[in-house]
């Protein structure tokens, strides 16, 4: 199957395109292949027929995925309106003018379809010296997208400005926002980062499908060891989990894995969250804002009132949401949070370094796991690389991990006076694994290749 036809004495119109479910794919001798989502549509099919009779028509499905793919080409290949000759026209409504007062909203449209079809996480329109191009994080790694003129980049960043209720004609200051977008088969929110750069601004989309739900624990790639050894601390009746990682290391989606594998009639569980990623039953969701001077502190004091079993705090910051999150553990509450560091063995100096005191640590930790997400070999072409994986050699992600328990020996460390060295030690005798050997031990089994590894733990 190729991709839509350009440049061509017959041509559809994008808006008219994205509106119906049709688009043309070839042209030899006279005939036509049109692609339509709803082949079965005859009325569609006749007025297509009647505008060019002179030509003939061959129809075919085509599934969704691969038309978003196609009408995003089709957008960024022009402006979005074409001229059909006056032959063509019929007493219905003209096709090559069917819905042409809305290019951009269609583009936007077409290009986050690419995007969900695709798998991506994150959007990314970036302006240069020639006009914009549209990239897409898939995996972890960036993929080229569609090209675009600079008039129309501009088009789509005040769209995208539009629906963020964002300031349309500042172009000189960042803005930040969420916008959610219907018309896509499901809805999907992207949190929105615009900043200036020399060349015009840079769009950066987070997506967010809120209709998801979190997978399954047991799902998200854990070595059968760490996966053991997460289920056993998350018994525990009160204390704090920690889970480590940088930015897009799958900690919020690990973190909302447990809460749905937690939630109970019979159990309070809030969550305090920037964003709210996954809609989760039976869980009370808040999300921060910075405006309304709602931040992880200011509502964790909050919560306590709510006679909560189980927190979540999406991320610990600063030193107050340290402390609060140590004295809610202290109290009797299960408490998860996410924190920056490096490590699973890092995570314990780190938050001793926000201020929370080394015998409240020791009484409360239970778990620090640090994860990564490794992409894995496809398993089409076993690394080799073909359609399916777009020649990368890989499809999908898995999680490598490492994690320490804390044990009598441990605890009593940490309340005589914290040494690195000497944590280390006791954490290794502890049945501390590092994640580089978790990571191997995957790519042995030919779940992920070494280059991947190591390319993903820095080494």
């Amino acid at each position: 199957m190729t991709g839509p036809i350009q440049g061509n004495p017959f041509s559809l119109n994008p808006a008219f395109c994205a509106h119906n479910g049709v688009i043309a794919l070839s042209e030899v001798g006279g005939e036509v292949c049109l692609g339509m989502t709803d082949p079965s549509d005859a009325l569609l099919r006749g007025r297509i027929e009647r505008s060019w009779p002179g030509l003939r028509f061959r129809f075919q499905a085509v599934d969704r995925d691969f038309f978003a793919l196609a009408l995003s080409r089709l957008y960024a290949g022009g402006e979005g309106e074409c001229e059909a000759p006056e032959a063509n026209r019929t007493g219905e409504l003209p096709l090559d003018q069917a819905e042409e007062d809305a290019p951009i909203v269609n583009l936007l449209n077409a290009i986050l379809l690419e995007a969900r079809s695709l798998g991506a996480s994150d959007v990314h329109l970036e302006s240069s010296r020639g006009g914009a191009a549209v990239r897409f994080r898939v995996d972890g790694k960036l993929r080229s997208g569609p090209s675009l003129s600079a008039e129309r980049a501009a088009s789509l960043s005040a769209r995208i400005k539009h629906l963020a209720n964002l300031n349309i004609i500042e172009t000189r200051r960042p803005q930040d926002g969420r916008m959610a977008v219907g018309g896509l088969g499901r809805p999907l929110d992207a949190r929105v980062s615009i900043v200036p750069t020399v060349y015009g601004e840079s769009v950066a989309l987070r997506l967010l499908d809120g209709t998801d739900s979190p997978p399954d624990l047991d799902a998200l790639g854990f070595s059968d060891r760490e996966l053991a050894r997460l289920t056993g601390a998350i018994g525990s009746r009160s204390g704090l989990i920690l889970v480590t990682g940088p930015t897009g290391s799958g900690k919020t989606t690990t973190l909302s894995a447990i809460l749905r594998e937690l939630s109970s009639v019979e159990l309070k569980i809030v969550s305090i969250e920037d964003p709210v990623e996954y809609r989760l039953e039976g869980v009370t969701q808040i999300q921060t804002d910075d405006a309304l001077s709602l931040s992880f502190d200011t509502l964790l004091r909050r919560i306590f009132r709510q006679d909560p079993d189980i927190l979540m705090v999406g991320e610990i910051r600063d030193a107050e949401t340290a402390r609060l999150a140590a004295r809610a553990a202290l109290t009797g509450h299960l408490v998860f949070a996410t924190l920056h560091a490096t490590g699973a063995l890092e995570a314990v100096p780190r938050i001793l370094n926000l201020g929370v005191e080394p015998y409240v640590l020791a009484g409360v930790l239970r778990l620090s796991l640090a994860q990564r997400l490794v992409r894995k070999t496809c398993p089409r072409c076993r690394g080799s690389g073909c359609d399916r994986c777009c020649q990368t050699g890989y499809s999908g992600r898995t999680a490598v991990s490492e994690s320490v328990i804390m044990n009598p020996p441990l605890r009593a460390h940490l309340e005589s006076g914290y040494s690195g060295t000497a944590f280390s030690a006791l954490a290794k005798r502890g049945g501390f694994k590092p994640m580089l050997a978790d990571g191997m031990e995957k790519v042995s089994r030919g779940i992920t290749a070494r280059d991947e590894l190591l390319r993903e733990l820095g080494r």
